[in-house]
């Protein structure tokens, strides 16, 4: 048995939204410091969800968020397949962790991935429950060569887009998009999932510029808590000038990610804290791939 574990980390930006007068380590200052009784409280009422450990370092921060899972609990089971209940209590479930680190003066976070815990969506609604005035954003960092391609794009020859029914296009009414466009699209969102694809086919030439604005606006709007799971590709085919060959981007897969080992602890869980300070310290390691996104004001960690 593995004495490790390979843990993936995905970096998002943190975007403040304009009427929140917190920046996003004052939220969480605010949601640590909280009285034990009103996290009891808040917890049972807006979800077994807790932020449930905080460590600082010289340039980053690094913090704990654990769902607690009370239902569909697993037995323990031996190497001949004898099962045994875990022993809970009622007011107890299984934890389970994500690790978030942040650089406050990059404004970007590295995110554990694990499909059992919470998603950057889930910590960003949870921000704003337990603290109502403070709204944020994660939108995931796009590795900078895929970026790259689509910005050289001159010629914007297909886009596809697929999404999750009941989609809301009012978003996209400033980018080009008409009301009566609007209409007849969403009227077409009756199936669970809907893929559109815009192409010049065989002609030469290229879409609309306006389509490069749509793109952006599909982006952001993938990558907010509102909208996280409604879109569910963004693939755009281009070429940089009519002599050029064409290719394709995918703007939701091609992801900034990287990967730490971390040690399991005699019990075999994660040693939390190489956990948190490896959340830490990927952001440093991806220095090179980040400073596109950094803030003019950012500096480099020393």
């Amino acid at each position: 048995m593995s004495d490790s574990v390979r843990t993936k980390f995905h970096f998002f930006q943190v975007e403040r939204d304009q009427d929140t007068p917190l920046e996003f380590e004052e939220a969480l200052e605010r949601m640590w410091n909280m009285p034990s009784e009103r996290k009891r409280k808040e917890i049972a009422a807006k979800g077994l969800c807790l932020l449930s450990d905080v460590r600082r370092y010289p340039q980053n921060i690094a913090y704990l968020f654990t769902k607690i899972r009370m239902t569909e609990i697993p037995d323990k089971v031996n190497a001949l397949g004898k099962r045994d209940d875990l022993d809970l209590e009622e007011d107890e479930g299984l934890g389970e962790d994500v690790a978030l680190g942040y650089s406050p003066s990059w404004k970007i976070a590295a995110i554990q991935a694990n499909r059992y815990s919470l998603s950057s969506g889930n910590i960003a609604t949870l921000i704003s429950k337990s603290v109502p005035e403070a709204r944020f954003a994660f939108h995931p960092v796009i590795v900078h060569d895929a970026l790259e391609r689509f910005s050289q794009m001159q010629l914007l020859r297909k886009m596809r887009v697929k999404l999750a029914g009941a989609f809301d296009f009012g978003f996209l009414q400033d980018k080009g998009l008409s009301a009566s466009d609007a209409m007849a699209i969403q009227a077409m969102l009756e199936a669970p999932f809907v893929d559109i694809v815009l192409s010049v086919g065989r002609r030469r030439g290229a879409l609309h510029e306006k389509f490069k604005a749509w793109t952006k606006a599909f982006l952001k709007i993938a990558h907010s808590a509102e909208g996280a799971g409604q879109v569910k590709m963004l693939e755009i085919t281009g070429k940089e000038d009519d002599d050029a060959a064409s290719v394709a981007v995918d703007l939701l897969t091609e992801r900034l990610v990287d990967r730490a080992d971390i040690p399991l602890d005699a019990k075999r869980k994660l040693d939390k804290g190489i956990l948190l300070r490896s959340s830490c310290d990927v952001l440093e390691k991806n220095w090179e791939n980040l400073r596109y996104v950094i803030p003019p004001n950012g500096q480099k960690d020393t």
